[in-house]
């Protein structure tokens, strides 16, 4: 039986609600560096709602570092809740942490169109991944759809037009380096 944890006089822990759909558009436009503001607001909506005395900045930096932590702290809040929700934390996080080891591997290694490839599936993990907490996130503040928060914001809306130019100016130089001659 789910408990009205407001009602108990305790205060429910917090995290940030986003639409799916927005998540992965700014993941997707910004090629993943959407990560980081994802990270930095969980944290902050973390901070604020528990007084736990985080780093934001300094947690949203190396994120991955501290995926485990804040899957488990997302989970440990639904519990509390009282209501069930499936999305398997760990394996997520170890999906993100193995991706990312695989992503900053293949930086040292020699381009190649396999890479960009791998890449690809890399940032599709990730957003598996991500997509997958966010939607717990969603479930947790009754707002699966994210509809509290489906409009871009400013700044949001800067970083969308930013990442676009950053995916077109990676298709106009892979196109300009697969027209070059090999000596």
């Amino acid at each position: 039986m789910a408990q009205d944890t407001a009602l108990a006089g305790v205060r429910p822990v917090e995290f940030h609600v986003i639409s799916i759909k927005k998540f992965i558009f700014m993941y997707a436009i910004t090629m993943g560096w959407y990560l980081i503001v994802w990270f930095y607001v969980q944290w902050r909506q973390y901070k604020r709602s528990t007084g736990v005395n985080v780093w934001p900045a300094f947690r949203s930096g190396f994120g991955l570092l501290y995926v485990f932590s804040l899957f488990s702290k997302v989970q440990r809040a639904l519990v509390e809740s009282g209501r069930d929700y499936e999305w398997f934390p760990t394996a997520r996080a170890i999906v993100l942490f193995t991706a990312w080891i695989v992503s900053n591997t293949t930086l040292l290694m020699e381009p190649e169109p396999v890479l960009f490839v791998l890449h690809a599936g890399v940032l599709a993990l990730c957003c598996w991944g991500l997509a997958g907490a966010q939607k717990a996130i969603n479930f947790l503040h009754n707002d699966l759809q994210g509809k509290q928060n489906q409009a871009l914001s400013l700044g949001e809306s800067v970083c969308a037009v930013g990442g676009g130019v950053m995916w077109v100016l990676l298709i106009v130089t892979s196109s300009l380096v697969i027209d070059m001659p090999i000596e």
